[in-house]
């Protein structure tokens, strides 16, 4: 990406502010749901992303899936749903 990309005005850079707040309160029973940080984008464990909660992940509008691990996990933390989400 070169520096012409990042530029405020470009659509593609924008300031975090323009979304709102989703939500103001974070309280630790929360902690294995995703949670909306900006409108559209979820983050959370993976147990957010496991099978039972493929219907969850549907009804939110999830297209994609990243998956952060240690090159040692890569071998037992495969992905759930390669054929929904990219």
């Amino acid at each position: 990406m070169d520096s012409a990309s990042l530029h405020v005005e470009n659509p593609i850079w924008r300031d975090i502010n323009c979304y709102g707040v989703v939500s103001s309160e974070w309280c630790y029973y929360m902690r294995r749901e995703m949670q909306e940080i900006i409108p559209g984008l979820y983050l959370g464990p993976l147990s957010a992303a496991t099978k039972p909660k493929l219907n969850t992940l549907l009804e939110a509008g999830i297209t994609h899936i990243v998956c952060v691990r240690h090159e040692k996990e890569a071998s037992f933390i495969k992905p759930n749903f390669p054929e929904n989400f990219k």
